[in-house]
């Protein structure tokens, strides 16, 4: 059965700061993307795998800084990025991505370090 996959799911929330002379204005921009799959295909650890890549390419183009060479900027996409998964994966409640997820999470750590 193919269902979709929206609400919380792949919404970004992007922030933008700018400078001015008597203060710094803030906006937020919430973002939400529909993702359709196959409660079959979430049976599989493969299938997971591709979900999560999905929703991971999703959250990359949501969250795309407009201008990667400033430095602050690419790392409020990196966070969007981040927590735009996260909440896609916790609101889909399915284990084997959540697992995936977690995999994925570890592996990025480790190599960072």
């Amino acid at each position: 059965m193919t269902k979709l996959f929206s609400a919380a799911a792949i919404a970004a929330v992007l922030i933008t700061a700018a400078a001015s002379a008597k203060a710094e204005d803030h906006k937020v921009t919430v973002v939400d993307r529909t993702i359709t799959y196959d409660d079959a295909k979430l049976a599989t650890p493969h299938g997971a795998a591709r979900l999560l890549s999905r929703i991971e390419n999703m959250a990359q183009q949501l969250c795309a800084s407009s201008s990667p060479s400033v430095p602050h900027l690419d790392a409020q996409g990196r966070v969007c990025r981040t927590q735009a998964v996260a909440r896609a994966v916790d609101a889909l409640a399915a284990p084997l991505v959540t697992a995936a997820h977690a995999d994925r999470r570890a592996a990025i750590t480790v190599a960072s370090r």
